[in-house]
This record gives C-alpha cells, sequence and structure tokens, in this order.
C-alpha cells in the first residue's frame, strides 16, 4: 500500500522542521524516524517534492479484525466510555498501523480525555499519512485553539475549508477562533453559514448565541439558543455537553432581559392587580412575609378570609425583583379564575374533613407499619404522615391548575416570558433536586413517594414542552417506574384542559385525584362566601335549627347563653365579633346539633373553648344582632335575645 505526501505537508508540521534542507540519505533517514509508527519494512522514495511511502500490506484476517474493533470502539465512544474507545483503537493500530481513520478518532478520544499532547501526536501522525484529510486538520486546529493559538488554528482550518468547503464542522471551529481574537462580526457571519450548511449542528448554534452575547444582543442570543433547542437534535454524549451549556446559558441570558424588563413586568402586575380589583370586587395588596418551607407566594382571597381586601404574600428575604413580579402575576391568575368561577356560581373550596383523613390514613396502613419498625414513636408516626398527606393534597389541588395558569401567563403576558421562565426553571431545578435526594426518598413513604414522583414528573414534561426543548427537567424522572403513568396523566390533563370553562379547572383535579386513586383523600365545599344565604339552616338536621319547638323548649337556656355572648362581644372590636358568627354560620351547613348538651364544638376564632350547639347558635344569634341586624337568621331567638339585652343594660 502506497501514500503520496509532500515535504511542504511534513514541513508545515513542527516535528518536521528542517526536512527541505537535508541531503537525500540525511532525508530517508529523517522519514524513517518522523514514521517510525509505520509497520517493518516501510519504504520511502523522494521525487523533488513528493514523498511516496509504501507500507507492507497486513494479513487480511488482520485487516478485517482491526476493522471490527473500529467500529466497537466507535461505538464505545458514542456511550460516553472513552478509556474503553482508547484502548480499543490502540489494538486497531497494532494489527493495521495505516487504517484510515484510527489514529484521527483516537486523537479525538484524547481531546475529550484531556490528553491533548497525545491528541497533537495523533493527528501529526495521521495528516502525515493523509495530507487531504480535512477532519484531522479541523480536530488539529481545535487543539491548538485550547493553546489560545488562535492564529495557527485559523491556519489549520482555513486549509480544511479548502480541502472541504462548507464544511459545518470547519466553519464551527474557524468562527471560534475569530470570536476569540476578538473579531465578533466575521465571527458571527462564519457560524452562520455553518447553520445554513447544517440547522441541526447544535455546536454552531451555540456558538452563535456566544458571540451575540459578547457583543450585548441578549434578545438575539436567546433566540439562537431557542432556535437550537428547536432545530438541533441530541446525538451523543458530546453533544449532550452542549446541550447543558446551551441551557445553562439561556438562563443567564433571560435574568440578563427579565432585569431589563422590569419597568413593563412592574407595570403588569400594577395593570393586573386594578383587573383583579374590577373583576372581583376587592382591592389587592401586596406584603413580604414568612412562609412555609417550597412555598415563594402565596394568595388569601378576601371572600375566603372575611377580609375587606385580598393579600398577595412573597417571601421574604433576598428575592429577586424579577420573581417577585412573576410569582405576583401567577398569584393575581388563581384570582381571575376563582373570580370567574365565583361570577358563575361554579366555584368551590378544596377541603378535607374527619372522613377523608381517615381515607389517606387507611391507604396508608401499611406505610405507618414501615415507619413504626424504623423505631419512629406512634405519636411520630402520625404527625408525620398527617404532614405528608397535606402536602400531597396540596401538590395534588394546584399541579393541574397550576400548569393551566402558565400556559396562560405565556400566552397572554409576553413581556413576562423571561420572567417566567427563570422562575419555572428554579421551580423544576428544586423539585428535581429534593425528588432526587436519597435521604428524602428513604424517608418518604412509597404510597406519597410514587404520587409526589408522577405529579413532579407531570409539571417537568409540562415545563419542558412550554418552553419547546429548551428545558430538560423530565430527563430526571424518566428512570423511576411510574414514568409510564407520568406520561399518562400529563396527556389527560392536555386533553381535559383543552377547553376550560369558569369552575371547570376543579374538574382537573378530580382527574388527577382518580388516576392517583386518592379522589376519596379531600371533598369539595360549595363557594358560598363568609355571608350566609338565607337558606343556609334550611338542610340542618330538623333535632337542630330548624325545630321551633325544641328551640323555645330550650329558652331559659337561650336567654343566659345570650347574655354571656353579649357580655363576650362587649369588649370586642366588630370585626371579631363578625369572625365567630361567620365562623358558625358556615358550620351551620354541616349542621349544628343543639339537641345535646355536649360540649363538642370548637371555633377557630376562639380558641381553647368548647362549646355546645345551643351556644354557638346563641353566640352566631347575639353576633349577627351586632354586626347585621337586618339580617334574618333563620332562628327565632327574639324574645330571648331581648331578655338578655335587658339583663345586660342592667348589668
Amino acid at each position: 500500500m502506497t501514500f503520496q505526501t509532500t515535504l511542504a505537508n511534513i514541513e508545515l508540521l513542527p516535528e518536521g522542521s528542517g526536512v527541505s534542507k537535508m541531503s537525500g540519505e540525511e532525508l530517508l533517514e529523517r522519514l524513517a524516524l518522523v514514521f517510525d509508527y509505520l509497520p517493518e519494512g516501510t519504504t520511502f522514495q523522494v521525487n523533488g517534492e513528493k514523498v511516496s511511502i509504501t507500507v507492507p500490506e497486513s494479513l487480511a484476517t488482520q485487516k478485517a479484525e482491526a476493522e471490527r474493533l473500529a467500529e466497537k470502539a466507535a461505538q464505545r465512544a458514542r456511550q460516553g466510555e472513552y478509556e474503553k474507545a482508547k484502548d480499543i483503537y490502540r489494538r486497531v493500530l497494532e494489527l493495521d498501523p495505516v487504517h484510515p481513520n484510527a489514529r484521527r478518532d483516537l486523537a479525538m478520544i484524547c481531546v475529550e480525555t484531556g490528553d491533548n499532547d497525545e491528541a497533537k501526536d495523533y493527528l501529526i501522525e495521521s495528516l502525515r499519512l493523509a495530507p487531504e484529510d480535512a477532519w484531522s486538520l479541523v480536530v488539529l486546529a481545535n487543539q491548538y485553539a485550547k493553546e489560545d493559538d488562535h492564529e495557527t488554528a485559523c491556519k489549520f482550518v482555513r486549509r480544511a475549508l479548502e480541502l472541504k468547503p462548507g464544511d459545518p464542522w470547519a466553519l464551527n471551529t474557524l468562527a471560534t477562533a475569530l470570536m476569540e481574537q476578538g473579531l465578533l462580526e466575521e465571527s458571527l457571519k462564519t457560524y452562520e453559514e455553518a447553520i445554513a450548511s447544517d440547522p441541526s449542528f447544535a455546536n454552531a448554534h451555540y456558538g452563535r448565541s456566544m458571540v451575540l452575547i459578547r457583543m450585548e444582543r441578549f434578545a438575539d442570543a436567546a433566540m439562537a439558543l431557542q432556535e437550537m433547542f428547536a432545530q438541533s437534535k441530541l446525538q451523543d454524549s458530546r453533544t449532550q455537553i452542549v446541550f447543558e451549556k446551551a441551557r445553562s446559558a439561556l438562563i443567564h441570558v433571560q435574568n440578563i432581559i427579565a432585569n431589563n424588563r422590569l419597568p413593563e413586568t412592574d407595570a403588569l402586575v400594577e395593570r393586573l392587580s386594578t383587573e383583579g380589583e374590577t373583576r372581583s370586587g376587592y382591592p389587592v395588596q401586596f406584603e413580604e412575609g414568612p412562609l412555609d418551607a417550597q412555598i415563594v407566594a402565596r394568595i388569601k382571597m378576601a371572600w375566603r378570609h372575611d377580609a375587606d381586601h385580598h393579600m398577595v404574600t412573597l417571601r421574604d428575604g433576598d428575592f429577586p425583583k424579577l420573581l417577585k413580579n412573576y410569582y405576583s402575576v401567577h398569584e393575581l391568575m388563581h384570582l381571575f379564575m376563582e373570580s370567574a368561577a365565583r361570577d358563575q356560581g361554579t366555584n368551590r373550596w378544596f377541603v378535607t374533613t374527619p372522613e377523608t383523613r381517615k381515607n389517606s390514613a387507611l391507604a396508608l396502613k401499611a406505610d405507618l407499619r414501615r415507619l413504626e419498625k424504623k423505631g419512629y414513636r406512634d405519636d411520630q408516626v402520625a404527625g408525620l404522615i398527617n404532614e405528608l398527606v397535606m402536602g400531597v393534597n396540596l401538590f395534588l389541588f394546584n399541579c393541574p391548575i397550576d400548569m393551566e395558569i402558565e400556559r396562560r401567563i405565556w400566552r397572554d403576558y409576553p413581556e413576562l416570558r423571561e420572567s417566567q421562565f427563570c422562575g419555572l426553571a428554579s421551580i423544576a431545578h428544586n423539585s428535581r433536586k429534593v425528588t432526587m435526594d436519597p435521604k428524602i426518598r428513604d424517608f418518604v413513604p412509597p404510597t406519597l413517594l410514587r404520587i409526589n414522583d408522577i405529579l413532579n414528573g407531570v409539571f417537568a414534561l409540562f415545563v419542558d414542552e412550554l418552553f419547546e426543548g429548551a428545558t430538560a427537567y423530565a430527563d430526571a424522572y424518566r428512570k423511576f417506574l411510574t414514568f409510564k403513568d407520568t406520561e399518562k396523566l400529563f396527556a389527560l390533563w392536555k386533553e381535559k384542559s383543552s377547553d376550560l370553562t369558569p369552575g371547570s379547572e376543579y374538574h382537573l383535579v378530580d382527574a388527577f385525584g382518580e388516576f392517583l386513586g386518592i379522589r376519596d383523600w379531600y371533598t369539595w365545599k360549595s363557594d358560598r362566601g363568609f355571608i350566609p344565604p338565607d337558606d343556609i339552616l334550611d338542610d340542618v338536621d330538623k333535632e337542630g335549627a330548624t325545630n321551633p319547638e325544641l328551640l323555645k323548649a330550650k329558652a331559659p337556656a337561650s336567654v343566659l347563653y345570650l347574655l354571656d355572648a353579649l357580655e363576650r362581644f362587649s369588649s370586642m372590636e366588630p370585626d371579631e365579633v363578625k369572625r365567630i358568627a361567620f365562623e358558625i354560620a358556615v358550620m351551620g351547613q354541616e349542621g349544628i346539633d343543639y339537641s345535646s348538651p355536649e360540649n363538642k364544638y370548637r371555633l377557630k376564632s376562639l380558641p381553647g373553648k368548647t362549646m355546645s350547639g345551643l351556644q354557638l347558635m346563641c353566640l352566631m344569634y347575639a353576633g349577627f344582632k351586632q354586626v347585621a341586624p337586618d339580617m334574618d337568621s333563620g332562628m327565632d331567638l327574639e324574645d330571648e335575645y331581648q331578655q338578655a339585652l335587658s339583663l345586660f343594660r342592667r348589668g
């Protein structure tokens, strides 16, 4: 087998310096030394500037085995098993020292493992055998670029482009060398040539974005990165690294843009706050304060808390303004959705009851035993399970609704998109970090772990799809056995959320609950607000407030309870009185049994005190007489109230 090269090609490379000035015998000795990696029996013939190299043919069996091993080495390299690939390629060269690609491919493996000097040696050997190999020239150019010798890098890559015009890898290498020399406009043009040559070439897209960042064209840089995610595909472990760098760069760029757009997003928050007041009839206020772990923002609806305004609370501390604006808009979207549902009479409240808590406890019976076997006390287990179930219920309620909110934000408020990207990236990153923590996974009961894994995976799939592949948070969940269920639940969400009407978002929660097998862990209450409707007591047990004969039979006790209520309320502010009366009114929707003298009722507004049903009814009646005197409570206690009022006034 004979190869052709030139003295100029050998002169081009550092180890070949001075060969053109040697005598014939010296030159042959020098050539034998330069090509000492070729097999014994190799001969050289020099004719002017041309050099012919004749290599003894390898045995056919050796060449076939070398070819098989070369393919195996390439497969190992694609899988990122570089050390194994290097060993196999070295064996290839033992069997066939002039294998056409083995030295070049081995050089590329050395690049990946950081053995740069070894990589250069193999590349020089490769080029001396095949001076027209454009790819070896490109890889060698990259090695000089790593040593900050960008002029030499340009020299080699321009030679590669002469041999292979328009090659995207060569153009990419040239563009990078130009960027590092500060020739940004020329670099940008060259990257764009590489992309035009191969639109799926991730490296060129990423390089283009880096030039645009250096030029402080951040919006263009973000667009370049998004084009990369839309057009490029993961091919091997080396491409994976490029994608990871690009994702980090995109978060950085989006952060810069979001900060630059703060005046726009400030105005958006103000506009939506005003819109929230118009839609709901209550003003919106903002505050910063402490919040539970993993919660960064919360809204308290006025009608749920008997207040004259809605309150958006943002986590206090060092919290970027761009995220404050994003979370503020997210909470306001909750207000918009709930207001729309209230207008249609379809709003509901997600609640748990003793019965639903019993259902969850039964479902977790086996998990309780496991925790007890680990040495936890009964009270510790009960407290832990209660806290975890509350967390799961909260996640179940929020996950499908939050995804709908994020979709609307992305669609309707483009000025917030960069802030939204940063906010969702933070949420998804933290969720992934907590979910993958081995200590947490060992601690959380399997039943709850399964639910959390599925819901976190669904949210990650949503984020990845919303950002059109610019993120890959769902990849971490693919290793779980639950991932097939994750994909099914996400598909179910997309199907059922395609045409929502006010209040139908709660059907999404039910669909999730049924899919996960926890539909009986919660229930719904119709939203009647804190102002009880006229028929609030209509469905109470006949032994309760709608039994006038029983009520009159208890008149003496009613007078004493009403007097006690008047004395209690005399030292209270009207808002406190109203809170107590409204809380009892809401309890009345479930029925208050005042036929029994048992003190079995508790009020959040009067902690530490238990009362009978009759005492509660008298508190409510006296309270409404003070804060809503024209309201018909549905109870005939007016005579008893007047007697109690007379006693109260006389002291």
